[in-house]
């Protein structure tokens, strides 16, 4: 039963990637998962539920990416800027989170914000970590609110991410977000 349920997971990524939430509908899921409809009722409550563990699923595995891409890196500086590269990376790559920034912006979809919120926590914990880190190896100063300036690169990288989907912004976006980064980090470096 749970390989029928991840068929219906795959379908429905690629279904949802193709047509975007609005035009896809759990017959046409059904359909191309060769599964019949109640199947899909059986494992999902609805659209938007099945929708929600689709990115899920992708938010999962960026968190594990992010993870990998800051383990290689020694300087807590080559932590942060490897994870702002690696973040836009992968956040360009997966189109359905990626749709849900647009449909958040037009449409406000309350049922994806749960979600969301445990990845921005994430990522908040994670920015916090690495600042902290680079105290600890006294790559920075000394910084009177961690907390603050975790959220305010967080919110960097949501504001890059909301460029990408308004924008569709080429590769240029990479350079200027390391140097943006390196500029942010500087301030914080000792000298």
């Amino acid at each position: 039963m749970e390989r029928t349920k991840e068929k219906i997971l795959q379908v429905a990524a690629k279904t949802f990637t193709k047509f975007g939430f609005h035009k896809t509908s759990v017959d046409e899921i059904a359909k191309a998962a060769r599964k019949a409809k109640g199947s899909v009722y059986y494992y999902f409550t609805s659209k938007e539920n099945l929708f929600t563990e689709v990115v899920k699923q992708e938010l999962q595995f960026i968190k594990n990416e992010l993870n990998s891409a800051v383990t290689n890196e020694k300087s807590a500086v080559d932590k942060i800027k490897n994870y702002f590269s690696s973040r836009i990376q992968l956040m360009h790559n997966s189109t359905n989170y990626l749709s849900t920034v647009k449909i958040d912006f037009f449409d406000h979809f309350d049922f994806l914000f749960d979600v969301k919120e445990e990845f921005r926590k994430f990522e908040k914990n994670t920015l916090k970590s690495l600042l902290i880190l680079g105290i600890e190896k006294k790559e920075f100063t000394v910084l009177n609110n961690i907390d603050h300036i975790s959220e305010s690169l967080a919110l960097l990288i949501k504001t890059i991410e909301l460029q990408f989907e308004q924008h569709s912004i080429n590769k240029n976006i990479q350079l200027s977000t390391e140097t943006l980064v390196s500029l942010i980090l500087k301030g914080a470096s000792v000298k």
